[in-house]
């Protein structure tokens, strides 16, 4: 499947909240979850100067997504090294 029509899958499947919810609640746990969304409270008021929940909720996501995604790599990167994969340059 091309890159494209994946992500515009991913895109429409992000319409149910609820589903998404407890989907980083699992990979995450309630403790990081909570964490990110306090550490978005905190940057949207000091830094944006508003205390909308949308750019609440916006900026917790961008953190968790980044976050997931460093962990992978690191996982991934692990796992090669383990495996004898090389020096795992991009």
């Amino acid at each position: 499947m091309d890159k494209v029509k994946e992500a515009r899958m991913f895109l429409q499947s992000l319409n149910n909240k609820e589903e998404i919810s407890e989907l980083i609640r699992d990979r995450v746990g309630e403790e990081l979850n909570d964490f990110f969304f306090q550490q978005a409270a905190i940057y949207s008021k000091s830094t944006l100067g508003t205390d909308d929940p949308k750019i609440i909720r916006a900026l917790a996501a961008f953190m968790l997504m980044g976050y997931l995604t460093r962990t992978h790599h690191e996982r991934k990167e692990m796992s090669e090294k383990m495996l004898g994969g090389g020096d795992n340059k991009p």
